[in-house]
């Protein structure tokens, strides 16, 4: 196995209820509720804009956008103070570090990113990062993984994708590589039928590989 990419949020860090938490908090000062199952459903599975919420309530597009700046800085704080590995990961890295190369395909924003880098200190197991800013096109699209085995310069054949929804898997599946899912408690509805493999924890990775 020449290349795995990793994706980020609810694969190696478990922070994809603290991002429903933060936008959750924000919708909520303007009177709209997002429910747990309405983030399921079109934001984590889907890739709605949390922000579609508001259509009709007649905001203007510059307030929505200082609406989305408020909450990534307040997702910003939550993650300096909360944001942990998901079971496993730090024990996985070890094994496959010097046995396979390794990045991270991510559409987390880059000030996000960031933080997550250092506060779980997992920066040096990868070649390289795929981020928001690196792409026009998020998950599903295939671009993201696209960019990334250009990037790698490994055949698709060569490489697997390790997601926990399923519009992650799709976007892996379109760029023509392998896909295995590890789907977490928000993401276990997803249908994930067309996944290589769905594991019930990253350290399952280590049999597969």
């Amino acid at each position: 196995m020449k290349m795995i990419f990793f994706d980020n949020d609810g694969t190696l860090v478990d922070t994809e209820s603290i991002y429903f938490k933060a936008t959750q908090k924000i919708l909520l000062e303007l009177g709209v509720e997002m429910t747990r199952e309405w983030f399921i459903e079109y934001s984590l599975k889907r890739n709605f804009s949390s922000w579609s919420l508001l259509d009709g309530k007649g905001y203007r597009a510059e307030e929505v956008n200082q609406f989305r700046n408020k909450r990534n800085d307040y997702y910003a704080e939550l993650l300096s103070e909360e944001v942990h590995l998901m079971p496993g990961v730090l024990e996985t890295l070890k094994s496959l570090k010097g046995k396979a190369r390794m990045s991270v395909v991510t559409t987390s924003r880059r000030m996000h990113f960031n933080i997550i880098l250092e506060k779980t200190g997992i920066a040096d197991y990868f070649e390289f990062f795929i981020v928001n800013e690196d792409v026009q096109n998020e998950k599903p699209h295939p671009k993201p993984y696209l960019k990334a085995i250009e990037i790698s310069g490994c055949n698709p054949d060569d490489c697997i994708a390790v997601e926990d929804t399923e519009r992650g898997l799709i976007a892996a599946k379109k760029a023509g590589i392998k896909c295995y899912a590890i789907p977490t408690a928000l993401s276990k509805s997803h249908d994930f039928s067309d996944a290589d493999g769905v594991l019930s924890s990253i350290s399952e990775l280590l049999e597969v590989i």
